[in-house]
């Protein structure tokens, strides 16, 4: 037996947007869990205990930047890499969210290249 693979979680609330970035994941070679609102960000985190968040921001039930916080209050969140992948213009997300050197932030359409790079990156030894 090999390592696991390390588990990504996405999280956005248009099902389609959803479905490409699992399967983009997937094809990455890693193991996805998916969450379609803020609300149920959390619980999936509790439950799959991802290695690495994709993040919309703009959702229904809590926005990324909520379940952001949330995450870094928690003992097992703050240390967990998030990239937003959004329609949000990346510089108004890195205007609205404090500096974290695990956050990255990916526009809406996704460049897939850039956005396996940062998985990769803030994945290190676990990619």
């Amino acid at each position: 037996m090999g390592p696991m693979p390390a588990r990504i979680l996405v999280v956005d609330d248009e099902k389609d947007v959803a479905e490409f970035l699992t399967q983009l994941v997937g094809s990455l070679g890693y193991e996805a869990a998916k969450a379609f609102d803020g609300y149920g960000a959390m619980t999936a985190f509790r439950e799959k205990k991802p290695d690495l968040i994709l993040l919309d921001y703009a959702m229904p039930a809590g926005s990324g930047g909520d379940v952001y916080h949330q995450l870094r209050a928690l003992d097992m969140g703050k240390d967990i890499p998030v990239i937003f992948v959004s329609a949000t213009p990346k510089y108004q997300l890195e205007q609205m969210m404090p500096p974290d050197p695990l956050v990255r932030f990916v526009d809406k359409p996704v460049d897939v290249p850039l956005l396996a790079g940062y998985i990769k990156e803030l994945l290190g030894p676990k990619a």
